[in-house]
Parts: structure tokens; C-alpha cells; sequence
């Protein structure tokens, strides 16, 4: 799993900076500030202070952040849900565990149609001590 994380793939990173650039230079304000606060947002629960586990509140911040980001770089194809039940949010959560789910949702399941797509992710409690992640 540690190898996992720490493949944060750098091409996100460029490709979000470079669309960064491209909405400045349209003077798109509001949405490089929306792209920036989420980029803010991801790197710093991807990084986590060096923690492993994180409450499942900061996994869900941290999905949020990389679906709002992936939203504004393909505007018109991907729309997201979150769909999240309170009672677990402070529960803890290996980090990183959604991203790449959602990553691979929106490349191999989205990306390529016609009509764009949804990508929806719940969060919600399947019995004592447990909870259940889907995207």
C-alpha cells in the first residue's frame, strides 16, 4: 500500500498546474481559486503528516478535492456524488484508498464516452466498527 501512495502520479500534478495556467490566462478567477483550494486541500491529506491512517471525514475531504480538480479539467464530461453517512466519519481509513478508484473510474469508464459520466462515491456503516467504501 505504501508503494501505492507514494505513486501520487505526477502527471495529475502537471496537468493540474498546466490547467491552472490556462484558466488564468482566460481570467477564470473563481475557478482557479476553486482548483487551487483543492489542489491545497488534496497534497495535504495525501501527506497526511506522515500518517498511514486517517479518519474516514479526511479520506472523504481528500476524494472531494481530486474529483473537484478532475471535474474543472473535463468540464462537460464528469459530474461526481458524494454520498457520505455522518456516523462513520470519524472512523479511521487506510489514506489514498479512494483516489485510485475514482482515478480509474473516470480513465477507463468516462473519459473516452461520448455523454461523459457519473462517478459516485458512498460512505456508510455495514455493522459495529465497520463501514463500507464504494466508488
Amino acid at each position: 500500500m505504501r508503494a501505492l501512495q507514494a505513486q501520487v502520479n505526477p502527471h495529475f500534478l502537471y496537468n493540474t498546474l498546466d490547467t491552472i495556467v490556462w484558466m488564468a490566462e482566460e481570467k477564470k478567477t473563481q475557478q482557479v481559486i476553486e482548483i487551487v483550494h483543492s489542489l491545497s486541500s488534496f497534497f495535504r491529506i495525501a501527506l497526511s503528516k506522515g500518517m498511514d491512517w486517517i479518519p474516514i471525514r479526511q479520506e472523504i475531504e481528500h476524494i472531494r478535492s481530486y474529483l473537484q480538480i478532475q471535474k474543472l479539467r473535463y468540464q462537460g464530461i464528469l459530474d461526481y456524488r458524494i454520498e457520505v453517512d455522518d456516523s462513520i466519519l470519524d472512523g479511521t481509513v487506510l489514506k489514498l484508498t479512494l483516489q485510485p478508484l475514482a482515478e480509474n473510474a473516470l480513465y477507463h469508464g468516462i473519459k473516452n464516452k461520448r455523454d461523459g459520466g457519473m462517478i459516485v462515491v458512498r460512505a456508510r456503516q455495514a455493522g459495529p466498527g465497520q463501514a463500507v467504501l464504494e466508488v
